[in-house]
């Protein structure tokens, strides 16, 4: 036979018994042999079944397995007292005798004449026999006077007959003593003297027993084991009836066992409101983590979290909570971070252009002034660069306007040096200006050419020796020319270095 005991929790078992035919099938299935109500369980987690006088265990391809004794297996021989985990609960095994007739076979010694006492649902290990005082095997006397006299002739065949033999003449002879002196019959004056006194003995083994069973049954009923005590009690009932003892005691103890179911009633009720508390609060926290209310979400898990610290479902949320809680933390603190450095730059490029804008360098003034009004942000500093750049705009005109009539003039002189110059001073701030990009490009042209011409000269002084002149003619390149990426500009670099 086998039991098991069904730890739900630290303080919540069950029990369930399984004869040695049974196929035990274990799962979140209701049509499992033993079911287990839990998300971590499978429907049919595992198996259990009797094979070549062991009970075996086997997984059936389960989600999150089963660990016997904390090692995780796919089949096991169970051993009694074994540790099984299954999802969220943990199996306790007990193995037991099978029985092998009507009657357990707890002691070959008990002879069918014994009766025997077992609560309703009680276990086979759980019963106990009361023995008929009238009758005792062949191998077995009572441990008293008689035993120790008659026990030895029971045993010994030889000795058995010697003293039958003997005895017959003993009766023979008080036959005839008896009939000479004309007494009594015999039969009549010592075989009843027998009688009582057996019957004498049989009665104080008796009360032992009762005594015995009392005193036992009193002990566990203290002890608060109420049904072993109940077995106790209504073993001396079987034998005495009236046993006021027996009858208070064997009252009591169903009146706590009733007691004790009717706790066990009242606090599953209570876990299973209890539970039911627990998943409604899982679901508002649930609610408020979906709109990203990390922190009331928080604040409502924790009362779940006081109802039911172990349950999978809030762990599980709280899991997630805290870790969406620690994101929500970093991006806050990168998002002020960002804004601390844009704040720095804000302020870098505003106080350039205040003092580019002090020399009167007012097209380098709006250009740090619009990285200001880049940064999208609302400051003092933006607020003033926003009423300011209008300004600044009339006075960089101004500027440009000059800028060009001076790159025109030089143009016109065909200094194309400085005209470039000018002209893409007034090409950075306003290309659109007038024809701006068409005298810039005819200056770059004509740079172009000077500059080819003088780099040739260079090569040709180069190729008769007289390297100073060429270097002379390659730094002329430089000096001419202000667009640094000009291919003969880049050349005659290289020819210096």
């Amino acid at each position: 036979m086998l039991k098991i005991k069904v730890f739900e929790n630290a303080q919540s078992f069950f029990e369930k018994a399984f004869p040695a035919d049974a196929d035990i099938r274990v799962g979140r299935s209701e049509h499992c042999e033993l079911v287990l109500r839990s998300k971590r369980v499978s429907r049919e987690h595992c198996r259990l079944f009797f094979q070549n006088g062991f009970w075996q265990i086997e997984d059936l391809n389960s989600q999150n397995g089963i660990r016997v004794n904390d090692v995780k297996i796919l089949s096991e021989t169970l051993k009694n007292g074994d540790s099984v985990e299954v999802g969220d609960y943990r199996l306790e095994i007990f193995l037991q005798p099978e029985p092998s007739s009507a009657l357990p076979d707890v002691n070959p010694d008990i002879s069918p004449d014994d009766r025997t006492v077992l609560l309703d649902g009680g276990m086979a290990s759980d019963k106990t026999i009361v023995r008929n005082i009238n009758s005792f095997p062949d191998d077995e006397m009572p441990d008293n006077v008689i035993g120790k006299v008659f026990g030895p002739l029971f045993k010994n065949k030889r000795l058995l007959a010697a003293a039958i033999g003997s005895f017959l003449v003993l009766l023979i002879a008080i036959w005839v003593s008896t009939s000479s002196k004309e007494t009594s019959d015999p039969e009549k004056v010592l075989l009843p003297a027998e009688q009582e006194k057996t019957k004498a003995m049989i009665d104080m083994e008796t009360r032992n027993r009762l005594d015995a069973y009392l005193q036992s049954g009193q002990e566990l009923f203290t002890a608060g084991n109420f049904n072993e005590a109940l077995v106790r009690f209504q073993a001396v009932l079987n034998i005495d009836p009236n046993n006021a003892t027996a009858l208070e005691y064997a009252g009591m103890s169903r009146d706590k066992i009733r007691e004790l179911e009717e706790q066990r009633r009242q606090a599953a009720d209570e876990q299973k409101q209890r539970m039911e508390r627990v998943q409604k609060i899982v679901s508002q926290a649930r609610q408020a983590f979906q709109k990203s209310d990390y922190t009331g979400a928080m604040e409502i898990i924790a009362e779940a979290d006081f109802l039911a610290p172990q349950e999978p479902s809030v762990t599980a949320l709280k899991g997630e909570i805290a870790t969406a809680l620690e994101n929500e933390k970093t991006r806050n603190e990168e998002t002020l971070h960002q804004k601390e450095e844009n704040l720095a730059k804000i302020k870098e490029h505003f106080e350039n252009g205040q003092q580019f804008y002090d020399q009167k360098k007012y097209q380098e003034a709006l250009q740090e002034w619009e990285q200001v009004l880049a940064t999208g942000m609302d400051t003092p500093e933006t607020a003033h660069v926003k009423h300011a750049i209008p300004h600044i705009k009339t006075l960089v005109e101004k500027d440009v306007r000059n800028d060009y009539e001076k790159g025109k003039s030089y143009f016109e002189k065909k200094d194309y040096t400085r005209a470039a110059a000018y002209l893409q001073k007034v090409s950075r701030v306003l290309p659109d200006f007038q024809d701006t990009e068409k005298l810039l490009t005819d200056a770059l042209i004509e740079l172009d050419a000077q500059a080819k011409k003088l780099y040739q000269e260079g090569l040709v002084y180069e190729g008769i020796g007289q390297n100073e002149k060429a270097a002379a003619k390659w730094r002329e390149v430089l000096n001419i020319m202000p667009d640094e990426n000009n291919e003969y500009y880049q050349r005659s670099l290289k020819k210096l270095q």
